[in-house]
């Protein structure tokens, strides 16, 4: 008898003796074989992108495609930020007043059991948000030449509202970015807010710092020279209606179609097929900002939502429930404001 056929056996008389027979695993259960990072790519990836989004469902992973997911966490996640060079998830809780940790470089389980890295921040502030960020190391003063609202280095928003950034490094702290706030002198009461906030995480955040994964230079965006026809100047302030930008690992740009100022400044952009000369059609098309493209040039995330650039999005999102941020496992290109 072979050893396939032994096994089988085996498993007809446990079953004729009352017991029960294997059942196969489903994905991400106890078991598999490496971290979750490894699980993720090998039972969702399957040679493709994956995608890490917050939602009312919870942390989703789930392939470029769309055609495999899993729930990584349970209950509504309002914000993530995919940390590919340190191998972690940062995300919100429910109530917006908690930062989480998921290891992606940790065992894959069935539950995953994200860990609190920050709690007691404010639900909400005024005039809005507040919005989170990452930083590595130390942020930069003011006497060193760069404004500490521009320290921020992983984040889901460029808006001017009033931000929490968690500083990652040897000596983790969280620290503010006053925003539109700074503009009002009114920072005090959104700083006193987030100085009460406590740090029960910060062990773990000094080692995850640890694992020394070198930053990334972001990438420059390939400008192309001459600007697309039909964009209406007059709905710029400036003359960078019609400026278009190749997105990254495609054979499509993004072409400006608004910019305008007034408490911050704002580009609108739209999505531009030069081998059609045409524009793509669909709401999506205009998702261009703040943005990660995946690394194979097939999808982007934005605000809980998977695109793809063949077909549109391969998720939904609740309107009614925010979601913000998101990324790919495995890095790759940022379409900035």
């Amino acid at each position: 008898m072979t050893r396939s056929l032994a096994a089988w056996a085996a498993v007809v008389f446990l079953a004729a003796c009352g017991g029960s027979a294997p059942v196969r695993t489903t994905v991400g259960n106890v078991g598999a074989a490496g971290t979750l990072a490894d699980a993720l790519r090998a039972d969702l990836g399957r040679g493709v992108p994956v995608a890490i989004v917050p939602g009312k469902d919870g942390l989703v992973a789930l392939s470029a495609d769309g055609a495999r997911r899993r729930v990584l966490v349970t209950g509504p996640v309002p914000w993530a930020l995919v940390d590919d060079r340190l191998g972690v998830v940062w995300f919100g809780s429910a109530d917006r007043t908690s930062i989480l940790m998921l290891d992606l470089r940790g065992a894959n389980a069935d539950p995953l059991a994200p860990e609190v890295i920050a709690s007691g921040l404010p639900e909400s502030v005024e005039p809005g948000g507040p919005e989170y960020g990452i930083a590595y190391g130390s942020p930069p003063t003011a006497e060193e030449g760069m404004p500490l609202p521009m320290f921020a280095e992983l984040e889901y928003s460029r808006s001017i509202l009033p931000s929490v950034v968690l500083l990652v490094g040897p000596a983790p702290r969280l620290a503010t970015m006053g925003g539109i706030l700074d503009m009002w002198g009114e920072t005090a009461g959104f700083d006193a807010a987030i100085a009460k906030a406590s740090l029960p995480g910060r062990d773990r955040v000094i080692e995850v710092a640890a694992r020394g994964a070198a930053p990334r230079a972001p990438a420059e965006p390939v400008v192309v020279p001459d600007k697309v026809a039909g964009v209406d100047p007059g709905n710029c302030e400036d003359d960078s209606c019609g400026t278009a930008q190749v997105v990254p690992g495609t054979k499509l740009w993004r072409v400006v179609t608004s910019f305008t100022c007034g408490d911050g400044c704002y580009t609108e952009w739209a999505l531009y097929d030069p081998a059609r000369r045409a524009f793509v059609e669909g709401e999506w098309a205009g998702w261009l900002g703040q943005a990660q493209v995946a690394a194979d040039g097939s999808a982007f995330v934005r605000d809980g939502m998977v695109v793809r650039f063949d077909r549109g999005p391969v998720n939904t999102n609740d309107p009614e429930v925010e979601a913000s941020g998101g990324g790919w496992l495995d890095g790759g290109p940022w379409l900035t404001r």
